[in-house]
């Protein structure tokens, strides 16, 4: 009777097996290059997978990162580039007693709104900041305004504006995911990228520039991929598209820069990094990172999408005998080197009808070292529809299969059952003959 109420119970449930390719241990924490930023923000901008995290969500001074925002806010404010402006000032109040970063315009200047876009992001130019605020908005707090509702557009819940400069206050605050954020938006901007991507740029001639104009130069390219012969230092990143850098007392340095190599684009944002040296501690910490991902990790392909991952038999139906189950995704990601990747595949060994698609039937993980970089559930791709004669037979033939030794016995003793009522029944036969016959 056990038995019996065993085999009921197998027909109505799954069992479930644990595929694993690769060892199951646990693998030691990566290496990873001894930097002097307290926050490192870095994920792959394709796919959105974290590379290192280390206080991304906490607040902390933005300083001159916030010019990235108020360069997205001026171009997308501004109608033609090719228009000027006077400096005025008005414009210039309070930033060399602040001792604010300037690109160089003075009083009775009136470059082109692009020359100011440029000043903006290559020198980090307070100037150019705030004579792009009052062209735009009339002041810099109706300006801030614009800066602080983009956030908010932008999801940037950690974010607030109360300056256009990045100058420190002590409630105009970020997170290194907010920075990362606004970065991934202006990206998505040609004329930001445009600016965002360049070394050097000229200005038309001005009042106080009357002979070539003011040439304004990155004060990241001046430390990153500087192919001047005669530059005395410089950090290698192959591909490195663009960053903006920033200072003060409080925020320290940080930078935000992004760089492509081998078909991936990165996302680093680093903070607060104190030590003070010839090239500044962010450009290092920069060139670290970007060249240890670039040596020891590389874009490794898991599953494709619609890949099969498993096949499994489906009872109770007679034309499908079989399911695929494939991958729901392009199962792409950034992985070391040393091949040390860990799959789980957990799914049944086979399923019963009815079944339908899009139902849930495992799910997968990929695990490099010990941290979890992938999870998806897995679905049926169809519907397959429960046929009764096939249970009926499906469970026929367990049954047989499960007690075959039982019916065998129960065989021979009908067999001997047979032969020993045949055997009664002859003598019983011949004795009658026999009486017959006295």
């Amino acid at each position: 009777m056990k038995k019996i109420i065993r085999l009921i119970i197998l027909i109505f449930i799954f069992t479930n097996i644990n595929i694993v390719y690769g060892e199951e241990v646990n693998y030691p924490p990566e290496e990873k290059p001894d930097i002097s930023s307290d926050y490192v923000y870095m994920y792959d901008l394709n796919t959105g997978q974290i590379l290192w995290d280390i206080g991304s969500d906490e607040v902390i001074f933005p300083a001159s990162l916030t010019k990235m925002m108020t360069l997205i806010v001026a171009i997308e404010n501004i109608d033609d580039f090719n228009n000027t402006v006077l400096i005025t000032e008005e414009m210039l109040a309070g930033l060399k007693e602040a001792r604010a970063a300037r690109a160089g315009f003075d009083v009775g200047d009136e470059p082109l709104l692009k020359d100011i876009l440029y000043g903006i992001m290559l020198p980090s130019g307070a100037d150019c900041t705030n004579a792009a605020a009052v062209y735009v908005s009339g002041s810099i707090e109706a300006y801030v305004d614009l800066m602080n509702q983009k956030a908010k557009e932008l999801g940037m819940n950690q974010t607030h504006f109360v300056n256009v400069t990045g100058l420190h206050n002590d409630n105009h605050v970020s997170s290194l995911k907010d920075m990362a954020k606004l970065l991934e938006y202006c990206l998505k901007n040609e004329t930001f990228v445009e600016i965002f991507s360049s070394r050097e740029h000229q200005a038309i001639t001005t009042l106080n520039y009357p002979e070539e104009g003011l040439k304004m130069e990155s004060n990241v390219f001046n430390y990153i991929n500087n192919d001047d012969p005669e530059a005395k230092y410089n950090v290698y990143i192959d591909g490195f598209i663009g960053g903006k850098s920033g200072y003060t007392t409080s925020a320290r340095y940080c930078l935000a820069s992004t760089a492509i190599h081998n078909d991936i684009q990165y996302v680093l944002i680093t903070a607060h990094s104190w030590i003070e040296r010839v090239i500044p501690s962010h450009i290092l910490d920069a060139g670290f990172i970007y060249n240890y991902y670039f040596d020891n990790f590389e874009n490794k392909t898991v599953y494709l999408k619609d890949e099969i991952i498993q096949t499994i038999p489906v009872y109770y139906n007679f034309f499908n005998k079989e399911i695929d189950i494939l991958s729901n995704d392009d199962i792409k990601m950034i992985l070391p080197n040393d091949e040390n990747l860990h799959i789980e595949i957990d799914l049944p060994d086979e399923i019963f009808a009815p079944i339908n698609q899009g139902d849930i039937v495992g799910n997968i993980k990929v695990y490099s070292y010990d941290n979890l970089m992938y999870e998806s559930e897995l679905y049926s791709n169809e519907t397959i529809k429960k046929s009764i004669i096939a249970f009926i037979i499906t469970n026929i033939y367990w049954f047989v299969i499960e007690y075959k030794i039982e019916i065998i016995i129960l065989l021979v003793v009908l067999i001997i059952l047979v032969i020993y009522l045949k055997l009664r029944y002859e003598v019983k036969v011949n004795k009658r003959k026999f009486k017959k016959r006295k």
